[in-house]
């Protein structure tokens, strides 16, 4: 009965020890990805992109379910021009934190880059119109050159005088 017992109590023990350390290393994973993304993005940044694409796979696999890092890797996945794995991860990036006008205000521009004007156009009025968005002047300028992409000389210069005036109103 006794040496029941004692079996009892160092499965008990070891369990416990498992369970913390694998809440440890969930957040090891977290800091670990956190830190690879931002590597990524200097790769990204300097041209690196074999050394971006490294870091950013690594960082996905560390943390699956950060919106930054699927935002990143969509953005490598932009500039080797992959556009159908990029929207997948700007979508994933998204759907984790739709409020975030930074995702937003990417999309946009992989959008309109694509030719996905309409689209765009609605991505960054998300992110303009987000009142904790710190530079709403730059979504509305992407939008004038959206619509200027897309022939609509009409929208673009009034999206440029509205680019100054939140400008102006941010002050």
């Amino acid at each position: 009965m006794k040496r029941l017992s004692w079996l009892g109590l160092i499965i008990l023990i070891s369990v416990s020890a498992c369970s913390s350390n694998s809440g440890q290393k969930v957040e090891q994973n977290t800091e670990a990805g956190e830190i690879n993304t931002t590597l990524g993005l200097a790769y990204l940044r300097t041209n690196d992109l074999n050394s971006a694409k490294e870091k950013l796979e690594k960082a996905l696999k560390q943390n699956p379910k950060s919106s930054f890092t699927n935002m990143a890797y969509a953005l490598l996945l932009q500039k080797i021009e992959e556009p159908e794995k990029a929207d997948q991860y700007f979508r994933t990036a998204i759907k984790l934190d739709p409020e975030n006008p930074e995702i937003r205000n990417n999309y946009g521009g992989f959008l309109c880059e694509n030719k996905r004007y309409k689209e765009g156009v609605e991505q960054f009025i998300q992110a303009m119109n987000n009142p904790l968005y710190k530079t709403p002047q730059y979504a509305a300028d992407n939008i004038g050159n959206c619509y200027l992409k897309s022939g609509d000389l009409v929208h673009a210069s009034l999206m440029s005088m509205s680019c100054w005036m939140v400008s102006m109103t941010r002050l």
